[in-house]
């Protein structure tokens, strides 16, 4: 099927750029016009900023069309609107508002090209998005099946959210499919995606740090700010004092998911950076401190502990990684192994001032460092935008015996971190007590999909929170099979990741960073359940995790070919 024949009428628009190049430049307009232009001719004109947005994607899709890169211009689409919490509701507010995350009747902006990749795709070419369809993908779409099983067959107490979980995995699926078929048949290349994604999570956190100075949101909530709702202050000394918040989210929804993209998007450009010299890496550190920095602000200690574990994990095997490098710069002295330090001045200072500015930034103190845990603490993630579901009440055919043990309150009234908040340790370890006790009464098919939240106040009457653990969740609510299925899924992923890590490709070194990244999201997931129940977190990963595992089919199949010839 000739996908332009139709068209033929429209002038087509010629470049002289390399596919590489012309792809940058349409995400950057697309970037810049839907994060920086839309708001900012909102809050001039006083237009809703939903007319900019529509504006902006007519424009798009002309230009896109016209270039005769229809479906490139799609899946740029995706990755840019991935992160975007720009919804339309569907149901009433009180409705929408019984559901956790972003589960529940409303349509969200980057289901608009995730729709419309998938239809061209299959409709153009079906064969090849089948002939290269891996097992990852296989085990993924069994998981999105048993979570509606777990939905039918569980313990569920509203039917309704499980099933909308079960959508919510079925559009991380297919935007997973629809990047791994974009990278294994060349339709962009890996390098592309990421540099697209990179950029993406960069002005997300470049807008942020208009509102962190800013103390609060826009007004675009329209376009998925969050509600302006402080968490802690940072001094600065002359320069005055400012407030973490909710607010210091870009477009995302809420600050904890754009720290949980920095996450990932971090250690990518550290790596991005070792490739490239002069003011191209110095705009790449530069850019990674700015993102550092935001993640700081977003107040989200759970994200700071990812990101911890990501650059920690990224330095270790960075340092083995470079250890013939790093033998090469230096020198021999009779028996002693000197570094030349005049030859190498450069980069001790290089290494060591990047080093000495994350800890800095990472560690910087807020009014709430230092602050103990309590199980009587306040959440403030949900006071900040994740969902509370205050209509919600646990099911009466449930044990409630559950609970923290005495012991564990005393333990966890005396302890503290230096420069980390524990105020809410309480709450998550009572939800994880929670958690297992629900698995191990329905260790099958669980409770249903982000059900948890209807039980919760059997474990803590006063907090119907979601499970702030995915690894838990997964276990209470789509029981052992969907967490295994899920697991294996995610383990195949990070594999094949670090295969290409492992081997002589010229992007080995970017790999490591997307390893170390997706661990730390992990991690993050550990304390947090907004990888689950977020579009703006969730699709994110996914189109990443797709990414890689098409790179990895390409270079398999390219590898074979080489064998066999």
């Amino acid at each position: 099927m000739d996908l332009y024949s139709r068209i033929e009428f429209l002038p087509r628009i010629e470049t002289d750029y390399s596919d590489h190049r012309e792809a940058l430049l349409i995400a950057t307009g697309l970037i810049v016009g839907l994060t920086f232009l839309a708001p900012t001719l909102s809050i001039v004109l006083g237009v809703p900023a939903l007319v900019f947005v529509i504006a902006i994607g007519g424009i798009y899709g002309v230009l896109i069309l016209l270039l005769r890169r229809l479906l490139v211009g799609l899946i740029i689409g995706l990755v840019v609107t991935s992160p975007f919490a720009a919804n339309v509701p569907l149901a009433g507010e009180a409705y929408l508002k019984s559901f956790p995350g972003h589960l529940g009747p409303e349509l969200w902006l980057v289901q608009v090209p995730l729709v419309l990749s998938a239809v061209l795709v299959l409709a153009t070419g079906p064969r090849k998005l089948l002939a290269g369809a891996t097992r990852t993908e296989g085990l993924f779409t069994v998981f999105v099946g048993w979570t509606v099983v777990a939905a039918v067959f569980g313990a569920t107490a509203r039917l309704d959210t499980a099933l909308y979980f079960s959508l919510l995995m079925a559009q991380a699926l297919a935007a997973f499919i629809l990047l791994r078929y974009t990278v294994q048949q060349r339709i962009l290349s890996f390098r592309t995606v990421v540099e697209v994604f990179v950029g993406t999570v960069l002005a997300q956190s470049l807008l942020a740090v208009t509102q962190f100075i800013h103390g609060a949101n826009l007004g675009v909530t329209t376009l998925g700010e969050s509600d302006s709702i402080p968490l802690s202050t940072l001094s600065f000394g002359p320069f005055g004092e400012f407030t973490t918040g909710t607010y210091v989210a870009g477009f995302t929804g809420m600050s904890f998911i754009l720290a949980s993209l920095v996450i990932l998007a971090a250690p990518m450009v550290m790596m991005i950076a070792v490739r490239v010299n002069g003011i191209r890496r110095a705009g790449l550190l530069m850019s990674t401190l700015i993102m550092i920095g935001v993640l700081r602000a977003t107040g989200s200690d759970a994200a700071r502990g990812g990101l911890i574990i990501a650059l920690l994990l990224l330095g270790v095997l960075y340092l083995y990684a470079s250890r013939e490098a790093i033998r090469e710069k230096i020198s021999i002295t009779g028996t002693r192994v000197l570094f030349n330090i005049r030859n190498n001045i450069k980069y001790f200072i290089y290494r060591i001032g990047i080093t000495v500015a994350t800890v800095v930034v990472l560690f910087y103190p807020s009014s709430a460092s230092g602050s103990s845990s309590a199980i009587t603490n306040v959440d403030p993630e949900t006071e900040s935008g994740a969902s509370s579901t205050s209509e919600t009440t646990a099911m009466n055919n449930t044990s409630s015996t559950a609970g923290t043990p005495q012991d564990m309150e005393k333990l966890l009234g005396d302890l503290s971190v230096p420069h980390f908040d524990l105020a809410n340790l309480g709450v998550r370890l009572r939800q994880y007590v929670g958690g297992l006790d629900l698995f191990l009464q329905h260790p099958v098919f669980g409770i249903g999909g982000a059900n948890y939240v209807y039980y919760a106040t059997q474990y803590d009457p006063s907090r119907p929170y979601p499970l702030h653990n995915i690894y838990i969740g997964l276990l209470a609510e789509t029981g052992f099979i969907g967490f295994l299925l899920y697991i294996v899924v995610l383990g195949s992923v990070l594999w094949y990741t670090w295969k290409i890590v492992g081997s002589s490709n010229s992007d080995a070194l970017l790999f490591l960073g997307i390893f170390c990244g997706m661990l730390g999201y992990l991690a993050f997931g550990f304390w947090d359940h907004l990888p689950l129940t977020r579009v703006t977190s969730l699709i994110p990963f996914w189109l990443l995790a797709g990414t890689v595992v098409g790179e990895y089919m390409k270079i398999k199949k390219n590898n074979t070919a080489s064998n066999t010839h």
